[in-house]
């Protein structure tokens, strides 16, 4: 059963809509060289081609069995992927994502079946508010108006949380930011006091808007 959800920020910073796939070829896709899967999925074809079973096995530590509908299912795939210019790819196992902005590639992609995900804007008006503001998160409820990304505060990552800590406006999700993450700060205020304390640290502010918000 697929599962359909509205998009609430950018993927990759580029792209509103994303649909996830289940292909025991996914890996086949990995590091979006079109041309390089095209090649591999027909020599895999040839092969089952000329198997007496009709299916082959690929992999080196996880085998994968592979059969003639496997081979047809991507290359539909590959023949929608091939008229476009502007899109990405994710592989994790045997889900493989596309991400793109154009809804006709989720629409033909979908019927391609074996879907596991959608991901879309839930209005035009979402998706156009998101293309021109990059930085910003569709939430259905918040209390803090801006999401604040750190890189790695390492020896201030102490300093920083006893200052914040003693500021009610700011909201710590982690006991220490040695690492990477993020907090959120509740206004302008705020987030001027938090520029202040760290400085380029800071690697990105994005804003959170309920739909409502959006004109």
């Amino acid at each position: 059963m697929k599962l359909y959800k509205n998009t609430s920020k950018l993927f990759f910073d580029r792209y509103v809509n994303k649909i996830s796939l289940i292909t025991v070829l996914a890996s086949e896709f990995r590091y979006k060289n079109l041309p390089r899967t095209i090649s591999k999925i027909s020599a895999l074809a040839k092969q089952i081609e000329g198997s007496k079973a009709g299916k082959v096995q690929v992999g080196y530590y996880h085998k994968k069995t592979v059969t003639v509908d496997d081979i047809f299912h991507v290359n539909k795939l590959c023949d929608i992927l091939k008229a476009q210019a502007d899109y990405a790819i994710r592989v994790e196992g045997n889900c493989l994502g596309v991400y793109t902005n154009s809804d006709s590639v989720i629409t033909d992609i979908e019927k391609l079946g074996k879907i596991k995900e959608i991901t879309k804007p839930s209005s035009d008006k979402i998706k156009k508010f998101l293309l021109a503001n990059p930085n910003s998160i569709i939430a259905k409820k918040y209390t803090h108006k801006y999401r604040v990304t750190v890189n790695p505060l390492r020896e201030a990552s102490e300093n920083f949380h006893q200052w914040a800590e003693k500021i009610p406006s700011i909201k710590l999700l982690k006991r220490t930011y040695h690492t990477e993450g993020y907090f959120y700060a509740a206004n302008e205020k705020t987030l001027g006091m938090c520029k202040i304390f760290l400085g380029s640290r800071i690697r990105r502010v994005d804003e959170m808007f309920f739909e409502s918000e959006i004109s």
